[in-house]
């Protein structure tokens, strides 16, 4: 999906008489304007790759039937999905978020035009933005064998041992989630254990897991980083990363949810970078509010959490990306840093979130948190009867949780010290 203006704008003939203006337009069908506006704005997720609805829109059959859900969806703003606001601090494919403002109108007219496909042998080549990738995959760690998760109430909290015993001293500098059916997967969390000894919990010994107690299972891991819906791999600048001390497990951490009807194993795991050293160590810092009610009804309720940066003794931090994590109900979130003359700098932003489109959003230059501010995280809910995502029936109060009818507010941080 590049949501750049695309030079598509004489169809029909300008002037009239000796004109040839109308043999050099493309004919309005499928194949020379249609299929390249959409591989340009939409194939990123409803491509080949399947992860927009399993849809492809650069596929002639599945664009006539879908075609007037399309414009549908894009007059009304839910398509693009939301993104977080480029203008709060510029972000890498931060234009993900606009969409070309004819597109609409053609597949209007093309409809009009009785949907002709064209002559596709010779289509224009076409050109598909794909989500990020990692540029090499040096280590890939996935659960010990396939398993169909154990649903309860519609959710399962399952901790994979994927790697027992990390033989040396290692730096991470990129991570990609990998998953037969992300369709059922709400998030999943990767974990360091640095003390080892895990293998205890373990009551599944084919997959090596166990059901996990909690979000945070064990005080003493460390994460490492967090995926949900449409987040891609997420590849560090040069000269730094992780360290990942010998002797060290990982975990991964799965929340299943029932999206579907089949009964699906899953082998998920992980694809990492790595380097044998790291100028630059990185950090991954979950923060958020966790103590809120959010009334039943209530269509704009809003919890806040504050960090003054004195409590982690007054160090200054420079954040290089951002996850902002919610569940259905969410409706927007704003972090930011309040600093000490009054003014503030804003980390990340939207009015409209949406539980499908969950990034790491990797700032273009990073945001530095000095030692006398304070860090601001801030969630909104709509838990009216109006909100199509409602996950109670009728809505009730909601209160902090993990399952999907619960709620969450996290801004999920990749920071390093200042300097």
């Amino acid at each position: 999906m590049r949501w750049s203006l695309l030079g598509f704008a004489l169809i029909a003939c300008k002037g009239g008489g000796g004109s040839d203006s109308s043999s050099t337009a493309p004919p309005l069908d499928f194949a020379n304007v249609v299929r390249p506006m959409l591989a340009d704005n939409c194939a990123r997720c409803h491509g080949v790759s399947g992860l927009g609805a399993g849809l492809n829109f650069t596929d002639y059959d599945t664009v006539k039937q879908w075609a007037e859900v399309m414009i549908d969806r894009i007059d009304s703003g839910t398509m693009p999905p939301p993104l977080a606001d480029p203008d709060c601090h510029p972000y890498e494919d931060d234009d993900l978020a606009k969409v070309d403002p004819t597109l609409s109108d053609t597949l209007q007219a093309w409809i009009d035009a009785g949907m002709p496909e064209g002559d596709m042998d010779h289509a224009p080549e076409i050109h598909v933005r794909t989500p990020k990738e990692l540029t090499r995959q040096d280590l890939v760690l996935k659960t010990a064998a396939p398993m169909a998760p154990h649903f309860v109430d519609g959710n399962e909290y399952r901790c994979f041992l994927i790697d027992d015993d990390v033989p040396e001293d290692t730096w991470i500098a990129g991570v990609q989630f990998l998953s037969d059916h992300p369709q059922i997967a709400h998030h999943a969390l990767l974990f360091v254990d640095p003390d080892g000894g895990s293998e205890r919990y373990i009551t599944e010994q084919a997959s090596k897991s166990w059901t996990c107690p909690s979000v945070f299972p064990d005080p003493g891991w460390m994460q490492l980083h967090a995926w949900a819906p449409s987040g891609g791999a997420v590849e560090f600048p040069d000269g730094m990363g992780i360290k990942v001390t010998a002797h060290s497990q990982i975990i991964l951490q799965m929340h299943y949810y029932q999206g579907t009807d089949k009964t699906l194993k899953d082998q998920p795991g992980y694809a990492f970078k790595l380097e044998d050293s790291a100028s630059r160590e990185l950090f991954y810092l979950p923060f958020g509010p966790d103590n809120f009610r959010i009334p039943a009804g209530d269509p704009s309720y809003t919890a806040t959490e504050n960090l003054p940066m004195s409590y982690l003794y007054g160090l200054s931090f420079d954040l290089f990306g951002v996850m902002p994590h919610m569940h259905f109900l969410g409706s927007g979130y704003d972090f930011h840093v309040d600093n000490a003359d009054g003014s503030q700098t804003c980390i990340a932003r939207s009015e409209d979130y949406d539980f499908s489109t969950q990034p790491t959003y990797w700032f273009q230059t990073p945001i530095t948190i000095p030692g006398t501010s304070t860090l601001s995280v801030s969630c909104t809910w709509d838990n009216s009867e109006s909100n199509p995502h409602q996950t109670n029936d009728p809505p009730v109060d909601v209160t902090w949780g993990e399952n999907t009818q619960q709620e969450m507010c996290f801004a999920l941080m990749y920071a390093s010290l200042h300097g």
